[in-house]
């Protein structure tokens, strides 16, 4: 599976649990390390495709994604977007209009994508979530599960790897 990319979050990396989990089962699946910079990790992003892939996106990982699908949906195959940082914002990681820009975006009616979000999640609220899915063409193929899990989802590992393996026809 070399067209697969894991997106960590803000605090993860290449070692952490999902990353490590997903080389085990997709063994060429791609789990670079980021900066905690958005526009950095675009870039970095940015240089590493330049033909169609998924995206597996957690947490601030899931923004980056769903910002490359936005901005960049003809290199986009589909998203597993894992509690997504669509929300819960404070003033000091982003200005208003960079909120504003967050909150317009949209899961792109031509990519298929799976969003997992946590019921127990105390950081990204599930009505954010929610926000994201109601503000997205009806026309996208868009499945949300809400799981009893929390922000981290590691206890819904085996419903991420069916998911993935759902979109990419595996």
């Amino acid at each position: 599976m070399k067209h697969l990319i894991f997106l960590h979050g803000l605090k993860g990396s290449s070692k952490g649990t999902k990353a490590i989990f997903l080389k085990k089962h997709f063994p060429a699946c791609l789990t670079p390390n980021f900066t905690e910079d958005m526009h950095q990790r675009m870039d970095q992003l940015k240089s590493m495709v330049n033909s169609p892939v998924w995206l597996v996106g957690s947490s601030m990982g899931g923004l980056q994604a769903l910002f490359f699908a936005n901005y960049y949906p003809n290199l986009v195959r589909g998203l597993v977007l894992v509690a997504p940082a669509v929300g819960f914002f404070e003033d000091s990681w982003c200005s208003p209009a960079e909120l504003k820009t967050i909150q317009s975006l949209i899961i792109p009616e031509t990519i298929p994508c799976t969003i997992l979000a946590g019921l127990n999640d105390v950081i990204i609220p599930i009505e954010d979530i929610q926000a994201l899915v109601d503000r997205s063409p009806e026309s996208a193929s868009l499945k949300l599960l809400k799981l009893k899990d929390d922000h981290s989802l590691n206890q819904s590992l085996d419903i991420l790897l069916k998911e993935i393996k759902l979109l990419v026809g595996e």
